[in-house]
């Protein structure tokens, strides 16, 4: 089957992205449309990005629209606009037409409102130009880009200002979207398109992204399902769930095979399920339904790997911080936890890849993901010292786990008892534990 690619472009480059597609050979069908500004580019990314199966964008500034507009994009999205060796030979092009021009006189738009010079003269004298791109990202991220004066806004009052300063003679842009308001207000400007072999490099690449994504896609996972509250179903809430989890699949078109396993049920179907499930890991459409159609409580667990082995172990260890929290988790094939779903709390624990992660587990009869969140947790906060009641909100789970928890650190000689909280209420105060995983914080 063709891939379909969406190439998202500004005005300025909509008919050169016409011409150059019509060039160059392809194997996928693409679709190209433009965009006005960066306050309207995330509803046509919302129109037509549904439809494709992955995303082109003219400019990583626009990427970084989009990507603002719709922070959990789930498919490839790749900016196209020319790179560094591509503007050094534009700049070489100037000076070879024009060998009077005065350098310190064009402005590049994308250098004025970070503060550190906006001609080409400035761009030539820096040491590391590779630093501009994260500074322009947080740029975009402070300043905003669907408001009015946002992004664009910014720099096209900044050219203003300079050309009625009389202090530029032209402007070198990769914001192609400025393009149609220089022209009318007669400020001089070149805007480079990249090359036919460039743009075909480009939708190589984002095509090898599309196959990765598929085989990631069809990944093996295990739902698995287990009473919260007691060793096993009975076999009338088994029949009960069997039942609403049939109607759920048929209900949602799902792609699931289900079947008993020890202790509970289980699901086995794909990454891409999950994805759909969960709306790319965040929450879990399963536990609503579960708790709207079921007369007892269900621990839900996710677990995804590259084999059907591997996935059916992150379920179970999955199922083990679900059975813990009271809220469904899920481990991915690269053994990162996630979780609790749907909540305010929910974190992406790394493995750590350290012997004694799991000793300590063993040692406290905790697992070691528990373990593994309580580290993350004492890096985050760069704080050692934690109460059961902080323990709680953190993890999202109640007073009586955390409260086990600490008991277990306890025992296992990783949590100390250090000091205690006196309360101005009639509360019993409140004991603050030091926690010590004898490593680097």
């Amino acid at each position: 089957m063709r891939s379909k690619i969406l190439l998202i472009t500004s005005l300025h480059f909509y008919q050169p992205t016409l011409d150059a597609l019509a060039r160059i050979q392809l194997d996928c069908d693409t679709t190209v449309v433009p965009y006005q500004n960066f306050q309207n580019i995330g509803d046509v990314y919302a129109q037509y990005a549904p439809h494709a199966d992955a995303v082109l964008v003219s400019g990583a500034s626009a990427k970084r629209a989009i990507e603002l507009a719709h922070p959990r994009i789930n498919k490839p999205i790749v900016s196209f606009q020319i790179g560094s060796d591509a503007f050094y030979r534009d700049i070489l092009f100037l000076l070879s037409t024009n060998r009077q021009i005065d350098l310190s006189r064009v402005a590049v738009d994308f250098l004025l409102p970070l503060g550190i010079g906006y001609s080409v003269a400035d761009f030539l004298a820096m040491d590391d130009t590779d630093s501009i791109h994260p500074l322009i990202r947080n740029w975009l991220n402070t300043i905003g880009t669907r408001e009015v004066g946002g992004a664009e806004s910014c720099i096209m009052t900044r050219i203003l200002e300079l050309w009625q300063k009389k202090e530029i003679d032209l402007v070198i842009c990769q914001y192609s979207s400025l393009v149609p308001a220089l022209d009318a207000l007669g400020i001089p400007n070149r805007c480079p398109f990249l090359s036919d072999n460039q743009l075909r490099s480009l939708i190589r690449k984002i095509e090898g992204q599309l196959v990765i994504k598929q085989m990631q896609d069809n990944l093996p996972a295990i739902i698995r399902f287990s009473p919260l509250q007691k060793e096993a179903f009975s076999p009338e809430e088994k029949k009960q769930l069997h039942a609403a989890l049939t109607s759920f699949i048929k209900a949602n078109l799902l792609d699931c095979m289900g079947q008993d396993s020890e202790n509970g049920v289980m699901l086995i179907s794909s990454m891409q399920t999950i994805r759909i499930l969960t709306d790319d890991f965040q929450v879990c459409s399963l536990s609503s339904y579960l708790s709207a159609h079921l007369s007892f409580p269900v621990a839900i667990a996710y677990g995804i790997g590259t084999t059907v082995v591997q996935a059916l172990s992150n379920s179970q260890a999955a199922l083990r911080e679900s059975l813990l929290s009271g809220k469904s988790h899920l481990v991915d094939m690269n053994g990162n936890i996630i979780g609790p779903m749907g909540s305010e709390s929910r974190m992406i624990i790394h493995p750590d890849f350290m012997p004694n992660v799991g000793a300590i587990a063993k040692r406290c009869n905790l697992s070691t993901l528990t373990i593994q969140k309580l580290i993350n947790s004492v890096r985050s906060t760069d704080s050692d010292k934690i109460t059961t009641q902080e323990l709680a909100q953190r993890f999202d789970i109640t007073i009586r786990n955390a409260n086990r928890i600490l008991i277990n650190l306890v025992k296992g000689g990783v949590a100390v008892p250090v000091y205690t909280l006196s309360s101005h209420s009639r509360g019993r105060p409140v004991q603050v534990y030091a926690l010590d995983f004898g490593i680097p914080i």
